[in-house]
């Protein structure tokens, strides 16, 4: 495979990921979600311990088991997939049930962060083996700068996709989060392209 045909698919990934990860921005747009479907700081703080532990647990408990496999790409798609159908199924409890039953919304959370974060785990182990596949060494560091200074612009522009859908007033609660989280679900899908 061409240098700049590597370089365009993890470039690619990146900038959909940035994009679909300021939809859930996990220092303002999760923390205000929570906020309006439970008063609980300790929900959310055990919601942030799954987000952030675990994709850490996943890699400790099943890296062993990913390392008997010779090729990952498989399970990239995978993690992509599973994280894609968390964000669709936050949207659509958020979507049907936040307006009338948060406790079931909040409740669904713990299941979708769940998928999220494990799946998380096994796309970021089966993407860092691709990266030392196909990168060599030397161009990894020109390669993640790229995909980083593409990624920041991502945010950016994530974070006006955030402003309009939480600053519409023809959206409202909870309609803009749901939104929010499509918007995440698409993403990941096109990532995955």
């Amino acid at each position: 495979m061409k240098r700049r045909s590597v370089y365009a698919i993890f470039i690619w990934h990146g900038f959909f990921l940035a994009l679909t990860l300021a939809m859930i921005n996990f220092g303002t747009v999760l923390p205000a979600l929570v906020d309006e479907l439970t008063p609980s700081r300790t929900v959310f703080g055990l919601l942030y311990s799954i987000l952030l532990a675990g994709p850490y647990l996943f890699n400790v408990i099943f890296g062993h088991f990913l390392s008997t496999f010779r090729y990952r790409r498989t399970f990239l798609i995978l993690g992509i997939y599973i994280r894609a159908a968390a964000f669709l199924g936050m949207a659509l409890f958020v979507w049907f049930f936040a307006r009338f039953s948060p406790v079931v919304v909040v409740a669904s959370f713990f299941v979708w962060f769940v998928l999220f974060a494990l799946s998380g785990g096994l796309a970021g182990l089966a993407y860092a083996d691709i990266v030392g596949k196909l990168v060599p060494s030397g161009e990894r560091g020109t390669l993640y700068a790229v995909k980083q200074f593409i990624s920041g612009g991502a945010s950016v522009a994530g974070g006006f996709i955030v402003a309009a859908a939480l600053g519409s007033a023809s959206m409202g609660f909870p309609r803009g989060y749901a939104v929010l989280l499509f918007i995440g679900f698409v993403g990941l899908m096109v990532a995955s392209g």
